[in-house]
């Protein structure tokens, strides 16, 4: 019985190793795709808490953070609207304007615009309504690699999440105030 205990274990910490090995690998493989890749804009209709807005020159900015939201599921905890909210304020800080592009991709965008309202999230918000920015670029699926750092040609320096990535995060604030450049 203690060898079969054993060889499950095994087994077990085997199947954990190879899916963490998996992982890495898919993370380093949608890095290495989209480094670099510049994102194609499409048309997409600006609104600010729920009011058209025209934002003539948003994309001509030195860097500026893309996040492609589909709100598929549940789509307050994937927006994490709060925590962009405090990101924002920090962007603010800097002498580098960084805007925030918030595209969105929804069914219902009244139920987007009241957690918008819920959250105090004052930020333009882009509208695709036929998913027309995903079809162009191809986003990866997992929401964790929907989140760019954009270049002034809006080509991808870094890409990942930095509200759900602490991490992320760090690389995001070091490459925007130059301390260390992306490898």
């Amino acid at each position: 019985m203690k060898n079969v205990v054993q060889i499950i274990l095994m087994a077990i910490l085997a199947s954990c190793l190879f899916s963490c090995n998996s992982y890495q690998r898919k993370v380093k493989k949608i890095v290495e795709e989209w480094t670099g890749k510049e994102v194609v804009f499409p048309p997409l209709k600006a609104k600010m808490m729920g009011r058209d807005t025209v934002l003539p020159n948003i994309l001509n900015h030195k860097f500026k953070i893309l996040t492609y939201v589909d709100t598929v599921g549940c789509t307050s905890c994937r927006l994490k609207l709060f925590d962009w909210r405090i990101l924002k304020k920090e962007l603010d800080t800097l002498s580098e304007k960084v805007p925030l592009l918030f595209v969105i991709q929804s069914e219902n965008y009244q139920e987007f615009e009241e957690i918008q309202r819920v959250n105090k999230f004052i930020c333009p918000v882009f509208y695709d309504y036929h998913g027309d920015l995903n079809k162009i670029n191809h986003f990866p699926d997992d929401p964790n690699f929907q989140t760019f750092l954009l270049d002034e040609d809006n080509k991808v320096i870094v890409i990942g999440n930095p509200v759900t990535n602490e991490q992320m995060r760090k690389i995001y604030w070091d490459v925007i105030t130059h301390r260390q450049p992306v490898e």
